[in-house]
């Protein structure tokens, strides 16, 4: 199946970009894609739109101000940046009981994490959400970044 082309995607299904221009803020691996058994491909952040229960993609994230303040806080410049810091450079992948995938990336006592899932439509990895968090308890790890 080919991807759809942007020029005919509903504007919540398109694409941001980051401050460089790029749309892929990280890649899930063919190595990875094997040991969670799931599809390789890029990781990206649609434009989205606001729902509690439907939303996802940055209109999602950002309908959340105390998020975005956090995000600041942390030290990323926006949205985009805390995206694309974890999704260069995972630690590891949990698979919630919805199927969706959480990439988390520790660092500074915190556990950044985004949900995503494979949109066929699009053949990538689509970002729901992201949420920095303190703790985190009883996950299912599917895969773990080795340390050498």
């Amino acid at each position: 199946m080919t991807p759809i082309t942007a020029s005919i995607l509903a504007v919540e299904k398109r694409t941001v970009y980051d401050g460089a221009g790029r749309a892929d803020l990280g890649h899930v691996t063919e190595d990875v894609a094997l040991a969670i058994n799931c599809n390789a491909g890029p990781i990206r952040l649609l434009r989205g739109v606001q729902g509690r229960n439907g939303g996802f993609g940055l209109a999602h994230i950002e309908s959340y101000e105390g998020r975005v303040r956090q995000f600041e806080t942390l030290g990323f410049r926006d949205t985009v940046s805390y995206v694309r810091f974890v999704a260069c450079d995972y630690d590891l992948i949990i698979l919630q009981e919805d199927g969706r995938h959480v990439f988390q990336r520790e660092k500074d006592g915190y556990f950044n994490q985004i949900v995503c899932q494979w949109d066929a439509e699009v053949a990538f990895w689509s970002v729901t959400t992201a949420i920095p968090k303190r703790a985190v308890r009883n996950v299912n790890i599917v895969w773990r970044k080795l340390t050498v």
